[in-house]
Parts: C-alpha cells; sequence; structure tokens
C-alpha cells in the first residue's frame, strides 16, 4: 500500500493542486513556497495528533477566494498497491467502503473543513471558525464518516519538524521516543528490570546513610515542615532515580562519546540518534502486531532533515532511509538528499501568480531501469542542484558548461538581459554526449516541467562517410551514381557529397535529425510540440535546412542547433587569435600552433578538435582559458536565443532588452 496521489483545494499556498507521489517522495522547493504546509495538508488527512484551529490565514490567499463564508478547504489522499498479507488485512476490516474505484483498488481518504449544516442556508454569515466543522470521510462519500475512523485508526504518520529540539524532546517523557519504545517492550513489567529497580532502591538507602547527605535531606524536611506548619502530607527524600519500575524508566536516556549526556554531542548527532529511535520503534511495531494489534501504515514525513548534518553524512543517513520499505517523505534544499534520491520522487513546488503550482516526477516510474541508473548518476552532489532550478540548458558538453554562463554574463553587463544564469536561477547541464532523451524526459513535459533549451551541434558533417558507404552497398543509386559518390568519397570531399546526395533526393543531417528525434519524444506529452511535429518531419524529408531550424526554435520548443560545432561557431563569429592564444598557453609549440592556424583557414574544423583534445588539459581546460576571453559583441546567434529562450520563460524575469544581439551590433557598425 502507498499513497498514489493529494489533492488540495484552498489550502494555505494551494488554491488547487493535484500531483502524483511515488512510494519516497521529495518535495523540492524555494523558501516560503509550501513545503511545510504541503506536510500539513496530509496531516489534516492523516494525523490524528494534529489537530490544528483553522482560521482566515489557513485558507488560499486569493482575492477571489473568500475567508470562509462558504468556501471549503479540502484535501483528499488515494492510495493504491494492496499487495502485501498485511494490506490485504486491512482492506477486510474496511470493507472496499473507502474505494473511489475498485479495479484495480484505489482507496480515497478525505478532509473538508466546511460550514456547520444549520448555516448553509446563510453562508454570509458564517465568517469565523466557529461556524465551521472538519469532516473526515472515505471513498469520496461525505456519508462515510466512520469508514474514515476505521482508516485513520490504522494508518500512522510522524512527522518530523525541521531544527526540532531534540535534546528536549528525548528529556521529556511525554516526546521521547523512548517513551514508545518502552511501552512496546512492556520494559517495567520485565522481571530483570524489576530487579534493577530493586538494586536502584538499595543504592538509594545507602545513599541516605552519608552523613553529608542525611544532613542536608533533615534540614530540608524540617525548614518545610515549619514552612507549612505541617498541615500537607509532604516529604521530600533525596535520591538518585526513582524505584518504582514504571517512573524508572521515564528516567532512561542515551549516553553518548565517553558516558556524556545528550546536550554533551551534536545537534547533528543528536539528530540521527532521534530519526535511529523512530525508525526502531516502526520495526518493533510490525514485529509485535498480532491479531490484537491493528495494523499500523506508517508514513515518515521529515521537514528539511539536512539540518546539522555534514553531507556525507546527509548521504549515509538517507540513503538508508530512503532504501527502506517505509514510505518516506522528505522535503529539502540539499543537493546530496537528492544525489541519493530516484528519478521518480520528486514533487517541485513553485509560485506562479500567487499560487502554488506541484509537478511530479511519479510517472517517470515507466522509464527504463537502465535510464533511471542514467539520471541517478548525473544527479550526483556537483550536480543535484539541477532539480532546484526555475529553468535548464541542455548542452553536449564541458566546453559549452564553461562557455554559456559566462556568455550569458556578457549579455548581462551589456543589459541586454537582466540576469545572469544563476540570477535566473537557470542551470547548464551537460550531458556528456548527445543522449538528451533521459534529461528530455526528466526536466521537460514529462517530469519536472521545466522551462528548457537544447543547445546542439549541427555535426553537419557528421556520419556523412557512413551514409555514403551505406548507400553503396544498397540498390537505391545506379552504378553512375554510386561512381560518383565513391570518387567524392575517395577525395574526402565532404562538401561534395553532401550536395550529390541532396542532388538526388536523399537528405541526412545529424544535428538536425537529433532535433527532430528530441520533439518526437516531447510532442506525446505537449499538445502545442505535437501540433508542430509534422511540419518538422516533413521539412527534414525535404532537406529544408533552414526552415528545420527556425522550427527547432520555436517557443514551444526551444532547440538551438548550429551548422556544424561549437569550435567552428566560435571561428565565425571571431575567436580564431584567441582559440591560437589558449592553445599556446597550454604548451603548444611555435609549430603546433602555426599548423593549427593553417588548419582554422581552411575550415579543417575536425583536426582543430583534435589538437585541443590532445593540448594534454582537454577541451574543458581549454574552454575555461577562452571563458576569460569572451566579450559581448561576439556570441554565436545560436547561444544567444537559447539563453533569450530559457529567461523569457522563467517567472519573475524581465523581458531582455535585444533577440538578436551580435547582428544587431554588427548592423550598427556598418
Amino acid at each position: 500500500m502507498r499513497i498514489s496521489k493529494i489533492k488540495i483545494q484552498n489550502f494555505r499556498n494551494f488554491k488547487d493542486l493535484e500531483v502524483p507521489l511515488s512510494d519516497k517522495v521529495v518535495v523540492l522547493g524555494e523558501n516560503a513556497v509550501g513545503k511545510t504546509n504541503f506536510i500539513d495538508a496530509l496531516r489534516l488527512v492523516l494525523d490524528r495528533s494534529f489537530r490544528p484551529q483553522l482560521g482566515e490565514s489557513d485558507f488560499h490567499n486569493n482575492a477571489s477566494v473568500p475567508k470562509f463564508r462558504g468556501t471549503i478547504i479540502q484535501v483528499d489522499v488515494f492510495f493504491e498497491d494492496f499487495t502485501s498479507e498485511q494490506d490485504k488485512d486491512f482492506l477486510a476490516v474496511l470493507q472496499g467502503d473507502c474505494f473511489c474505484q475498485d479495479n484495480p483498488p484505489v482507496a480515497q481518504i478525505s478532509f473538508q473543513y466546511r460550514p456547520k449544516t444549520i448555516y448553509l442556508d446563510d453562508l454570509d454569515s458564517a465568517t469565523s471558525p466557529e461556524y465551521y466543522e472538519s469532516v473526515w470521510y472515505g471513498g469520496g462519500n461525505l456519508e462515510k464518516t466512520k469508514i474514515a475512523i476505521k482508516f485513520r485508526e490504522r494508518v500512522d504518520l510522524r512527522v518530523v519538524k525541521a531544527l526540532r529540539d531534540i535534546d528536549g524532546d528525548l528529556n521529556s517523557w511525554q516526546r521521547s521516543p523512548l517513551r514508545k519504545l518502552t511501552k512496546t517492550m512492556n520494559l517495567a513489567s520485565q522481571p530483570k528490570f524489576q530487579d534493577v529497580a530493586q538494586r536502584v532502591q538499595r543504592a538509594t538507602n545507602e545513599l541516605r546513610k552519608i552523613e553529608p547527605i542525611r544532613e542536608l535531606q533533615e534540614k530540608v524536611q524540617t525548614r518545610l515542615v515549619n514552612m507549612i506548619e505541617g498541615v500537607h502530607a509532604f516529604d521530600p527524600k533525596i535520591g538518585m532515580l526513582p524505584t518504582n519500575p514504571d517512573e524508572l524508566q521515564k528516567y532512561l536516556t542515551f549516553l553518548v562519546e565517553n558516558d556524556l549526556s545528550l546536550d554533551r554531542t551534536s545537534l547533528g548527532l543528536a539528530n540521527i540518534l532521534y530519526l535511529t529511535l523512530l525508525m526502531v520503534e516502526i520495526e518493533l511495531l510490525r514485529e509485535s502486531g498480532g491479531e490484537d494489534t491493528p495494523y499500523q501504515y506508517t508514513i515518515l514525513s521529515i521537514d528539511e532533515p539536512e539540518a546539522h548534518l555534514h553531507p556525507h553524512l546527509q548521504r549515509l543517513v538517507f540513503r538508508d532511509f530512503l532504501k527502506s520499505n517505509l514510505p518516506v517523505i522528505l522535503s529539502t534544499h540539499s543537493p546530496n538528499i537528492v544525489s541519493i534520491a530516484e528519478p521518480d520522487w520528486f514533487v517541485l513546488l513553485s509560485k506562479k501568480d500567487g499560487e502554488t503550482k506541484g509537478i511530479s516526477t511519479a510517472n517517470l516510474t515507466t522509464l527504463s531501469d537502465d535510464v533511471k541508473r542514467d539520471l541517478s548518476r548525473y544527479l550526483d552532489v556537483n550536480r543535484g542542484e539541477t532539480v532546484f532550478a526555475k529553468g535548464v540548458i541542455l548542452v553536449e558538453g564541458d566546453a559549452e558548461g564553461f562557455l554559456i554562463p559566462e556568455f550569458a554574463k556578457k549579455m548581462r553587463d551589456a543589459k541586454f538581459i537582466n540576469n545572469t544564469l544563476d540570477g535566473a536561477g537557470i542551470s547548464v547541464v551537460n550531458v556528456s554526449g548527445t543522449d538528451f532523451t533521459p534529461y528530455i524526459r526528466f526536466f521537460g513535459p514529462e517530469g519536472l516541467s521545466l522551462p528548457l533549451a537544447v543547445i546542439t551541434d549541427g555535426d553537419r558533417f557528421v556520419g556523412l562517410s557512413r551514409k555514403v558507404k551505406g548507400l553503396l552497398n544498397s540498390d537505391q543509386l545506379d552504378d553512375d551514381q554510386k561512381q560518383e559518390l565513391q570518387l567524392s568519397l575517395n577525395e574526402s570531399d565532404i562538401h561534395g557529397l553532401r550536395d550529390i546526395l541532396e542532388n538526388r533526393g536523399i537528405f541526412y543531417y545529424e544535428g538536425l535529425e537529433r532535433g527532430v528525434k528530441i520533439v518526437e519524444i516531447i510532442a506525446p506529452h505537449d499538445a502545442k510540440t505535437n501540433d508542430l511535429l509534422p511540419e518538422l518531419l516533413n521539412n527534414y524529408d525535404q532537406g529544408n535546412w533552414d526552415e528545420l531550424r527556425k522550427g527547432l526554435q520555436h517557443p514551444n520548443i526551444g532547440i538551438f542547433v548550429n551548422d556544424w560545432t561549437l569550435e567552428d561557431e566560435l571561428v565565425s563569429v571571431g575567436y580564431m587569435q584567441e582559440l591560437l592564444d589558449v592553445y599556446r598557453e597550454l604548451g603548444a609549440s611555435d609549430v603546433q600552433v602555426e599548423n593549427m592556424r593553417k588548419e582554422l583557414d581552411k575550415g579543417l574544423i575536425p583536426k582543430v578538435i583534435k589538437r585541443i583534445e590532445t593540448s594534454g588539459k582537454g577541451k574543458g581546460r581549454f574552454a575555461q582559458r577562452l571563458a576569460d576571453r569572451l566579450d559581448v559583441d561576439r556570441i554565436p546567434i545560436y547561444i544567444q536565443e537559447a539563453i533569450q529562450h530559457v529567461i523569457l520563460r522563467v517567472p519573475q524575469i524581465s523581458k531582455p532588452v535585444s533577440v538578436q544581439l551580435y547582428t544587431d551590433i554588427n548592423d550598427e557598425e556598418e
């Protein structure tokens, strides 16, 4: 059994929120976006100890939603996957009355904060809490309040709040997890524990025989009797611990670091101890369950669990929690916790027009195991911050990863845009290749649904020889055509090869084909993109490359494809000398630099790239050095447009000043 969906209406940040959930949930979002309110909504339905006095501040803060006066706060929680034997026993008790769907079974438990029945005919007078009531019911049927009681008796939602007073909780018997553990074990009735209590009694008696202790006790007793004139029975005695077993167990505590008290250790370690006690208690409850013990479906909710914990401990502790079979809901700002989460566990909350919206990746359960592993490996601690982004730019490699944020800084400094990528909350995601599929699914409309741009090389000539060799072994061409192709192939005339193919109506352009395939991934999950797909496919089949490139850049798509490679684009906008200077700086000899100059003059970009890759530092280090030499007058158009595409779609970011930055500047110079 697991929570599969939650719906929240008119509660605090949420006017109308509906998100599917996985068996584990990691809630993300900025401060004050409603992460704690999301947990509180669950508590309204499932936590019997949570009885807040709802008031005006609990209604959605929207001018169109009145406070009270008939407005209803509604929270619905749905459960699926009743597969274990305990689940079946649980359902037998409920007798199906909580179902809103039979096959497969889906249970629904709901909370309503609504006007009392006697005020339904005069809602304008229902202006405060005394006119309202809280109602719990099952199966979507307001008549089934009793079934909600049965359900809630068997579901235990445990909430661990952020920055909690762990030391205070452990030392307060009413709040301490040890209280429930000792109760579960029936500790006070255990013979050996009772024997310990007797020994404590003997030790206390010996303590009181110590002369200074005896004198102090008598002085206090005499002073007290004189004060109250012996009217009240009050006989205080000095002791170390209570000797009654029921009372003695209340003084149990944990000692740490050479038997020091808990307040002498770090808050982080105290947090770990507290959470561990909760887990042990839950496990003991499961193990001790019998015919007379109601089945408990326990959900553990932890608000910002990273508080006071070293990054390594965050990963160690919560990897254990998240990999357990216990349903866990975390709200976090920590990339360390993101790095150990599965791609389909996230719920991203964000504000739009004064309302909190929610996006869930729960539907990514359909991803193959290989794709999930790829995404999990990508979302390591260094890149986990991308799930907190307001927008994403996907790029092929290290060079783009270093250069694009720097280009954006130059654009901001020149006031062509109002924010850097960091300022706009936009992350550049290096996919380390050209397989964008997992990242499109995760960040795109199927997953987090973030404003998104893809920057990829056109690779105009990449794979062309492979395409030609395939044609030479096929029946598509006659002998004369094959001979013409073979001649161009032998001469390594890639421009000639492309011309021959397109003159024969055979169109091939690897980068643009890649762009079309990305759109085919997005289209089933976005109606507007789906409408654009037929024209894109037609333009590819007809070799209408300029039209196809424009189509991929459509505001509803956002794929930006250059002609060949990034390096070729950098040369075309004027960075040839800078490329040579960086090559020399990284250790190239005068001869090597001159050979690279000749290759750049001839447009032999593959050879230039090979030089950069074998310079001893790699493309990433090369791009880092080049980043210091960038300027706003020389930014490739496709990079400008990709940056502006995402910035325009990030909430609360102002519109850029220019859309064709590089072109406009050149026009002014002319």
